[in-house]
């Protein structure tokens, strides 16, 4: 299936590809590469790159956030502006009617397609066009949170609610309400915990999250009114993000602890808990 979006993607001359890295290297073709970390910026620059060359880009995204590129698309929508969105990860069988309104015309990517007759379709087209694809790679895996347990022992009760961004499985023992947090709902999660919280001035609520997830929602922690008991526990992964974002997390005024994950002091009240990877 790969080689077919290969393919397709010669075929149209399309040389500017946007998308995340894991997909630029399961591709492995020769384009120009734009690598991107948030597809809601993505899809911009996808119209920037297409108006400047005034030639079709390739924007490649999961399908599980398809609904986040819809701003920008309505946009390239009024502007005739030729990006063909292709999604991977896709349901294929669900439909999207809430994207129709924005694009040109949409096709599917199967095993059986003709690939010739599905490029002429989507030049004849001018305007974003959809393509869903049948493609599936793995770039979110569940995270194992059972070192939470020695480290909330104690500290949360049945009152308290500690939400998990895509466990492995619910392996977390505790008297809490324990919530799941799945990967379709990762952006602006940290505004969406500190909504919740506002409301909860007489509980501990704990948001568990990888440390990527910062990206996506950093202007949050210049907020005024974070609340004494807004506590996050970020799990280190290879993103490198908090050696960037620390000093902007420290001048609002945000307790920031780095730590292993064996012995620490917790006090739940108005802090990032940041949890080095031993490995």
């Amino acid at each position: 299936m790969i080689q077919k979006l290969n393919e397709l993607l010669s075929i149209l001359n399309i040389d500017s590809v946007i998308c995340e890295e894991y997909v630029s290297q399961a591709l492995k073709y020769s384009y120009n590469y734009r690598i991107v970390k948030d597809v809601r910026s993505a899809t911009f620059e996808a119209l920037g790159i297409s108006k400047m060359k005034d030639d079709r880009v390739a924007l490649i995204v999961d399908e599980r956030y398809l609904s986040s590129v819809y701003t920008g698309i309505t946009e390239a929508w009024f502007q005739r502006t030729n990006i063909l969105v292709v999604t991977y990860n896709a349901n294929l069988y669900q439909p999207l009617e809430y994207i129709d309104r924005c694009i040109v015309g949409k096709a599917l990517l199967l095993d059986s397609s003709e690939i010739s007759t599905l490029a002429n379709t989507i030049r004849i087209n001018n305007g974003p066009f959809l393509l869903r694809s049948s493609i599936t790679i793995d770039n979110d895996k569940p995270i194992d949170y059972s070192f939470l347990n020695r480290i909330i022992k104690g500290v949360v009760s049945e009152n308290d609610t500690v939400f998990l961004y895509n466990p492995v499985e619910n392996i977390v023992e505790s008297k809490a309400n324990v919530q799941t947090i799945k990967p379709e709902h990762k952006y602006c999660v940290i505004s969406k915990y500190i909504g919740f919280i506002l409301g909860k001035s007489n509980s501990n609520c704990i948001l568990c999250i990888p440390e990527s997830l910062l990206a996506y929602d950093s202007n949050i922690f210049n907020f005024r009114c974070i609340p004494d008991n807004f506590c996050i526990i970020v799990y280190a992964d290879t993103s490198g993000l908090m050696k960037r974002i620390r000093p902007w997390i420290e001048s609002n005024n945000i307790s920031l602890k780095v730590v292993d994950s064996d012995n620490f002091d917790f006090s739940g009240r108005k802090e990032i808990i940041y949890i080095k990877n031993k490995e």
